[in-house]
């Protein structure tokens, strides 16, 4: 479609609720797995959402993000400890 050359993805941004979560907010293995290749691959990761900090942290956690991430709806950007 384009004669552009493909650009590697470099980093990757997603929101939680509805994309990454399960309906009853969980993670499942699959989506750990999935980030964990996708960093393995050397791009980075980080979270976006309509959450507070606090409600962020065992998703930041669970997937090893360790880039800021933006919380409530990205009036925030939050370092992975929640600070």
């Amino acid at each position: 479609m384009s004669d552009l050359p493909k650009q590697p993805i470099r980093f990757l941004l997603s929101d939680m609720d509805g994309t990454l979560l399960l309906p009853d907010h969980t993670l499942n293995q699959r989506t750990i797995d999935a980030v964990r290749s996708l960093r393995e691959a050397g791009v980075l990761f980080s979270l976006a959402s309509g959450r507070p900090p606090k409600a962020m942290l065992q998703q930041i956690e669970a997937l090893g993000v360790d880039l800021p991430t933006a919380a409530f709806n990205g009036g925030t950007i939050v370092k992975p400890d929640g600070t």
